[in-house]
């Protein structure tokens, strides 16, 4: 796609698409937030303009599993409870750990 750039967008095929997006990763560096931002231009440009439904959402970058951190282990948790001698203060942590 980008070595042929005067042709019409109803010519292109999804894999032509599909060998542009990696050819931008490739050669670019490109983040995954602008890979996000040209399949979806692509993809609108398509349904909106040319009318055609394309099959690219493969192209989409993949999002990364955030996990929360783990601070503290059931007997640290355990020793804390045991510590506090304030019953409101018993009460919270337990609401909060418990």
């Amino acid at each position: 796609m980008a070595e042929k750039r005067f042709r019409h967008p109803a010519e292109l095929s999804e894999l032509e698409i599909e060998k542009y997006v990696y050819w931008e990763i490739r050669n670019d560096h490109i983040s995954s937030s602008y890979q996000r931002m040209i399949v979806a231009s692509i993809d609108k440009f398509y349904s909106s303009v040319v009318g055609k439904n394309l099959n690219i959402r493969h192209l989409y970058p993949s999002r990364k599993k955030h996990e929360m951190p783990k601070y503290l282990t059931k007997a640290e948790v355990k020793r804390m409870f045991q510590s506090i001698t304030n019953p409101k203060h018993v009460c919270i942590v337990k609401l909060l750990y418990g």
